[in-house]
């Protein structure tokens, strides 16, 4: 019996030296593979601490960081020690601007904003350079009307994998149907469609989203409609609007018997097709789910 014992303790002491040697080596392994270098920029006394930011990106050899303090917009230009090079302060901006979306290229980048004056929405576009100063003057892309208490955060910037097609649109709620309202420009914001349509919609059971363009410039999301007042959807939908086309398309998706919950859809460019994830299960009251992917040809 104590040679047993004996034996067991040599062979896992064995083993664990294996172990521990095993992680020793992928530690050093790791290290000389991935070894990274983290740099700090100054501290900008500035900034408060009610600041918004975004990395618009790395435009030539400088990074550029937009910057918001409630009607206050800049962009800080850093080089790649992450020193300060440059505060742009974009003046040319309305007081009640709000809803700054970028789209950065190699040398050059697009500012898509909105303000409000009375109860008129205002979507806006400016071209910037690498320094983050502007290039063009500010180009009005759509105006809404809306009531005094309505939402204003209504236009959303979206842009191909490629940069090669960007759609700007809106969702604005009325009764009970959106109004959705498409622009689609290319590269050089020049517009290629302009497209407005009606979708019926159920707050209690309808559901909006995926919003995405594809290379292409086809323009798609998905609807998801519960069967009762609670629990998950069980009817899900790709909607698509082609590349100037004025139709919809609704393509149902086959769940079967099953409910669904957090549907995310994604564009596979390289092959041409849509790709769906989900969690599903059988019956409203079941906790466990499990995973499924589904795809469609574009």
């Amino acid at each position: 019996m104590g040679y047993k014992n004996r034996n067991f303790n040599l062979k896992f002491a064995s083993m664990y030296k294996m172990i521990f040697s095993l992680i020793i080596g992928c530690f050093f392994n790791a290290q000389l593979t991935i070894a990274q270098q983290l740099t700090f920029s100054d501290i900008d006394r500035q900034d408060k601490a009610d600041l918004n930011f975004e990395i618009i990106g790395k435009m030539n050899s400088n990074i550029l960081i937009y910057k918001n303090t409630r009607w206050k917009h800049k962009i800080t230009v850093l080089d790649n020690s992450m020193q300060e090079v440059e505060t742009v302060f974009l003046d040319f901006l309305p007081e009640k601007t709000f809803n700054v979306d970028f789209i950065a290229y190699p040398n050059h980048a697009f500012m898509v904003y909105q303000y409000q004056k009375k109860n008129i929405l205002y979507c806006m576009v400016v071209k910037l350079d690498a320094m983050g100063k502007k290039l063009t003057e500010p180009v009005q892309i759509d105006s809404t009307q809306i009531p005094f208490y309505a939402d204003n955060k209504i236009y959303t910037t979206i842009a191909s994998e490629n940069k090669e097609k960007i759609e700007i649109f809106k969702l604005h709620k009325k009764n009970d149907n959106y109004t959705l309202a498409t622009n689609l420009f290319d590269k050089d914001f020049k517009r290629i469609h302009q497209n407005r349509q009606q979708l019926s919609y159920d707050e209690r059971r309808d559901t909006y989203t995926n919003f995405l363009v594809d290379n292409e410039g086809n323009f798609v999301f998905t609807k998801e409609t519960k069967e009762g007042n609670r629990g998950g959807s069980n009817k899900l939908s790709l909607i698509q609007l082609k590349n100037r086309e004025d139709t919809l398309t609704f393509l149902p998706i086959n769940l079967s018997t099953n409910y669904i919950d957090n549907v995310i859809l994604k564009i596979d460019n390289l092959n041409n097709r849509y790709l769906f994830t989900s969690f599903y299960y059988k019956k409203i009251e079941e906790i466990l789910k499990a995973f499924f992917l589904r795809y469609i040809i574009r």
